[in-house]
């Protein structure tokens, strides 16, 4: 029998931040495991090499959503399948969401005081130490490298719209606009395995297993005893946990493993066959995730179209090669601003990234215009509509039921109109217009009410950054307590991004590894 003190299943942002902090004390044995394989695919340590992971299978889950978009098609998430999970695969944006989203959840241990001391001692910022920004810390954070014109010219347009330019867009209060901090360093991505895990591999009492599909949680007597994992050979093995099974899957992998493990709404598992282990209702619900628009437009100059197409990628590529700097070293955006749909807001509500690269999708391909052009992704930072997802079999290999509800809630609608307005005002405005930028899509068919919201629902795309899905509270209904354990089961915690109940504003990596640092700091006080 093979027994750890815990157990981690998921080796994603949560996952490797927490591994890294439990098994600092040498007594403490830990075992991590996750789906996928090694990170050694050259393409994750390329930055923008995630636009070709994201076109395959081999890195990457992808989950069917019960959603039409583009062409009709049915609509698929993708998370990261490999250590670093998500963070091994993402646009490496690196957004703290403001102070005040960690104070209204008004959650004992997860306001700002304390995430924002996680994310200041797991940080090794560029931009050197502040209140709540740190040095030191295994996560190298920097600032885009390469300052350009028509960057520059997005930063000020947004500065005539109310959102002042800003060196740290984590720094800002109210709203801003500023070249986008990232999880990068000297040219190469820094996942979550790279910062976290990198370091301490060496570790005697850190056990690292790839090519383990966690089935399901072992649940006896209401105590959770460890985890059963079919291999790679598809073979079954236990494994058992003197303390804590942990876990660090996500917002859609997580709760399907507590629903596959006998957790989740009683009527829901008689109906598959499930012995029920802890009635919790909540399980599943309280899907929370962005939806973006993307429309792109032309430019006269300044676009990095040309760079990144077949006959100007050699050089960019050799460029990248011989100094790790040129657009294949940057994030998925160079600039982002945080800005107000409506003035009487207490701060910013809406994100809107911009690359000055524009790319036309044909099915699964997606290559830059051969025209010069630039894209905008704009969405609402913290959406009202709630989705849910839940298991469809008692088959840990079956596909689950995902229902996002993308924009349901009127007030969603209304802020998403607003803002996709407010967008093409930012585009129009002199700064930008000095590049003679011109709309290519969605072009003039897409004016009303009505046809935005279509245009969000139809062309837009998932910001890939789901919360909620386990939420802590205070209540019994809630599905952990606010030490993110799960109520009717002894030793088994969660910790990833499903566990809070309203979702933090802007891109959802740090928080993630923020969870995960915290969570350690719970774990070890008992």
């Amino acid at each position: 029998m093979q027994s750890f003190d815990y157990i981690i299943v998921g080796a994603g942002s949560a996952g490797s931040a927490l591994a890294y902090r439990l098994s600092a004390d040498p007594k403490c044995s830990v075992l991590l495991l996750e789906y996928g394989g090694m990170d050694r695919d050259p393409f994750i340590h390329i930055p923008r090499g995630f636009a070709k992971i994201l076109l395959g299978d081999k890195l990457i889950h992808r989950y069917p959503i019960d959603h039409k978009g583009y062409e009709g098609t049915n609509e698929e998430w993708v998370r990261g399948k490999v250590l670093g999970g998500s963070s091994s695969v993402n646009g490496q944006v690196y957004m703290r969401g403001f102070a005040a989203d960690y104070d209204a959840l008004d959650i004992p241990g997860w306001g700002w005081k304390e995430i924002g001391g996680a994310m200041k001692a797991m940080e090794d910022h560029e931009l050197g130490e502040a209140e709540f920004r740190g040095i030191g810390g295994p996560l190298k954070i920097s600032q885009h490298p390469t300052p350009s014109a028509i960057c520059d010219a997005f930063i000020h347009s947004a500065e005539i719209l109310g959102a002042p330019r800003c060196e740290d867009l984590n720094s800002i209060t109210d709203q801003g606009a500023g070249y986008q901090p990232r999880t990068i360093y000297k040219g190469l991505r820094q996942s979550a395995a790279k910062a976290f895990l990198g370091p301490i591999r060496h570790r005697k009492n850190l056990t690292i297993k790839t090519h383990s599909n966690v089935q399901k949680v072992i649940i006896e007597d209401k105590i959770a005893k460890g985890v059963r994992v079919k291999t790679r050979k598809g073979e079954l093995v236990n494994y058992f946990a003197n303390k804590e099974v942990i876990l660090s899957a996500g917002t859609v992998a997580t709760p399907k493993l507590l629903q596959l493990s006998g957790v989740g709404d009683e009527a829901l598992l008689r109906s598959l066959g499930i012995e029920i282990k802890a009635h919790s209702p909540l399980v599943g619900q309280n899907l929370i995730e962005q939806r973006c628009a993307m429309p792109r437009f032309g430019v006269s100059h300044g676009s990095l179209n040309h760079d990144l197409r077949p006959l100007g990628l050699l050089k960019t590529l050799s460029k990248y090669i011989a100094l790790r700097d040129g657009p294949i070293a940057y994030s998925a955006f160079e600039v982002s601003a945080l800005i107000k749909t409506a003035e009487h807001l207490p701060r910013a509500n809406a994100q809107i990234g911009f690359t000055p690269v524009s790319v036309d999708r044909h099915g699964t391909s997606i290559t830059p215009d051969k025209e010069p052009g630039v894209l905008a992704c704009s969405y609402i930072l913290k959406p009202k509509s709630r989705g849910y997802l839940q298991i469809t079999s008692s088959d840990p290999d079956a596909p689950m039921y995902i229902q996002p509800n993308y924009l349901q809630h009127p007030d969603d609608q209304k802020d998403s109109i607003d803002l996709f307005r407010l967008t093409r005002k930012l585009f129009k405005a002199p700064p930008l217009q000095t590049y003679n930028v011109t709309e290519m899509s969605p072009g003039r068919q897409v004016e009303s009410d009505e046809e935005i919201i279509n245009y969000y629902l139809e062309m837009g795309n998932s910001a890939l950054h789901a919360t909620g899905t386990c939420q802590m509270g205070r209540d019994e209904k809630s599905v952990l307590n606010e030490k993110l354990q799960v109520r009717g089961i002894q030793n088994l915690r969660v910790v990833d991004l499903s566990v809070f109940p309203e979702m933090t504003s802007g891109n959802t990596n740090a928080p993630a590894m923020a969870i995960g640092w915290r969570a350690a700091d719970l774990i070890l006080s008992k």
